[in-house]
């Protein structure tokens, strides 16, 4: 029997991995040119747009109007970044691997942005998503303390001083400083 050498079983997986992304992106041009199909016509809808908006008495310039992404957009990456399950599990890891047990909504949502980030570092995020981003975390979180996963430590009024920022811990950390009267926002 002979032993293969590791360079040529190197090269043999290589040219399978390169044909297997082959055949895959060979699967995805149909789907891609009808995407692309679809781009042309929004992007020559926007310039039509564009025109028409310039024609008013107060003419405003199509470019200086930031752009409003689709819900949908958001929720599809957020499946592409998160499994089934995921974005809970990592919202009670960074709240058991915090030194004082106690972690913003914001702070929650940087942290998950950071490992979005680090994970895939070819999405582009803007601030709008990121916004929107730290309210769907803020509705997860909202979701795992009626589940009885998480508690919010701040009363009613605590959380109108800090313009809605609510501060999170485990129930097992759960200490004096939890109010029964704590606000959903």
């Amino acid at each position: 029997m002979i032993r293969t050498p590791p360079s040529l079983k190197w090269l043999v997986r290589r040219r399978a991995r390169v044909k297997g992304l082959i055949e895959s992106s060979e699967r995805e041009l149909p789907r891609l040119l009808k995407v692309q199909g679809r781009l042309s016509g929004l992007k020559a809808d926007l310039e039509a747009l564009d025109r028409i908006l310039l024609t008013h008495e107060i003419p405003i310039v199509g470019s200086t109007i930031p752009a409003i992404w689709p819900k949908w957009d958001l929720k599809i990456r957020m499946r592409q970044w998160f499994a089934h399950g995921e974005l809970t599990r990592s919202l009670l890891k960074l709240l058991a691997d915090c030194e004082s047990g106690r972690m913003t909504t914001e702070q929650l949502a940087q942290g998950l942005l950071l490992k979005v980030c680090l994970e895939h570092p070819d999405q582009a995020l803007d601030g709008n998503m990121v916004r929107r981003f730290r309210d769907l975390v803020h509705r997860r979180l909202m979701g795992m303390r009626r589940a009885g996963s998480v508690a919010s430590l701040w009363s009613a009024q605590e959380i109108a001083s800090t313009k809605g920022e609510q501060e999170w811990v485990l129930p097992a950390r759960n200490s004096a400083h939890h109010s029964e009267d704590a606000v959903d926002l």
